[in-house]
């Protein structure tokens, strides 16, 4: 019994509930029924499931209004679209802000400006022509973002319609990222594209710079500014001045850079008189030669000639007539080249000989001729006068100067005959005999 009061109370309960759910739901459909039909509206969700960066501005052109009828769903659009631009959905609201905070940064920079002083004004003039260049760099990135707006606009224009369809829920596919997916690539390519052009240029630009430099340089330095206009020579004294020039090769009129100094050099040092020679360029049109010549200093017999040396005993030349030098005698040649040192068979002797006219020529001193024997060296003022002693005592007395007094004395004297005796002592003897 007490099973059944149990089960009669549970379906007295389930059918008091179904009771009260019928008269909600009829409660429900009369205030349906009495309320005025408003305007459904898409919920925001399915106007805006993108973060596309769309303006206001960009969105409001592409509805053009009608009929009357068409202006509620005008103005539905626009209220969606100032929508967008509030919650900074399509980028209306980040441009307002971002043009407040240029402006603001604007005025902070004025007030910074009229705050500096002179010497910082000064710096910024200074550093104001390498600035030119990053602003000339800047100015091509502007002009890519113009083209950007311009191809922003055109996009629009192209697909306004597909954007009003996606925005009223008519249309699930996002025009916007459809488009993007298909030229992501084109965008990244063109800005590599236009630093490769740029760099390319550049490198261009360069070389022909370079090269046109290099090819007025060259036209410069071959003009007739540089052509040779004087040639001057010192150090010459046996040698005139014009022999020299003519010996070099070197002209006027030449230019000045296609002068080969070795080659003059080797030309002047090809003669037998000259020990060494420099040329040098005087820019723009001067050429200058010194040289240091050889002298004659004494000869010897060679057959029926003479050949001329120097004090280090160059041959220089070749004579059939004894000029007015110091001859030495009983030299035995081995070989004679001219313009080179001469060789004998007594090197000993021949230096000794080359000694006393290094000597005689330092004190002004003259002999006629030089022989040498076994154990003495006569040295001859004049045929019949002579100087007789060992090569020591001879050499000491012309460096002394004591032969060069004794000579002049006998001259003043007018003596020409006898003998000059020299030996180790201080004195010198004079005996009128010649022996």
């Amino acid at each position: 019994m007490e099973e059944k009061e149990i089960l009669a109370e549970e379906n007295t309960a389930e059918e008091s509930f179904e009771t009260e759910e019928a008269e909600v739901e009829a409660a429900e459909a009369i205030e349906t029924a009495e309320a005025p039909e408003e305007e459904i509206l898409p919920e925001e969700d399915e106007i805006i499931e993108t973060e596309q960066d769309v303006s206001a501005s960009d969105l409001s052109y592409l509805y053009e209004p009608g009929d009357e009828g068409d202006e509620a769903e005008g103005e539905w659009l626009d209220a969606v679209i100032e929508e967008a631009g509030e919650d900074d959905e399509y980028g209306a609201g980040i441009d307002a802000e971002e043009a407040e905070e240029a402006e603001e940064a604007d005025d902070e920079a004025g007030e910074e400006t009229d705050g500096e002083t002179d010497d910082e004004a000064e710096d910024e003039e200074a550093g104001s022509d390498e600035e030119t260049d990053e602003e000339t760099a800047g100015s091509e990135e502007d002009n890519d973002e113009e083209d950007d707006i311009v191809n922003t606009q055109n996009f629009y224009e192209q697909y306004g319609d597909e954007i009003r369809a996606y925005l009223s829920g008519h249309v699930d596919e996002d025009p916007i990222e459809e488009y993007e997916e298909e030229h992501a690539g084109e965008e990244e390519e063109q800005p590599q594209k236009k630093k490769k052009k740029r760099k390319k240029k550049h490198y261009f630009i360069r070389l022909l710079v370079v090269v046109g430099v290099i090819v007025a340089a060259v036209c410069f330095l071959m003009s007739s500014y540089f052509d040779i206009k004087q040639i001057d020579v010192e150090g010459a004294q046996i040698l005139k001045k014009n022999q020299i020039i003519k010996m070099s090769g070197i002209e006027t009129g030449t230019n000045i850079f296609k002068l080969h100094k070795k080659e003059a050099e080797q030309k002047l040092l090809d003669s037998s008189y000259i020990a060494h020679v420099e040329i040098k360029r005087d820019f723009p049109g001067t050429v200058k030669i010194t040289v240091l010549e050889r002298r004659e200093s004494a000869a010897v017999k060679y057959g029926n000639d003479y050949l001329i040396i120097d004090p280090d005993g160059y041959v220089l030349r070749t004579v059939k007539k004894l000029p007015k030098r110091t001859l030495l005698s009983d030299m035995k040649i081995k070989s004679i080249e001219v313009g080179k040192k001469l060789e004998v068979t007594d090197e000993k002797q021949f230096e000794q000989a080359l000694t006393l006219i290094k000597a005689m020529k330092e004190t002004d001193l003259y002999f006629k001729k030089i022989e040498f024997t076994k154990s003495k060296v006569r040295a001859y003022i004049y045929d019949n006068l002579v100087c007789v002693g060992e090569y020591e005592n001879i050499l000491k007395s012309i460096e002394d100067g004591n032969l060069s007094q004794i000579a002049r004395d006998l001259y003043s004297k007018k003596i020409k005959k006898g003998t000059v005796k020299v030996d180790g002592g201080k004195y010198i003897s004079y005996d009128p005999n010649f022996k």
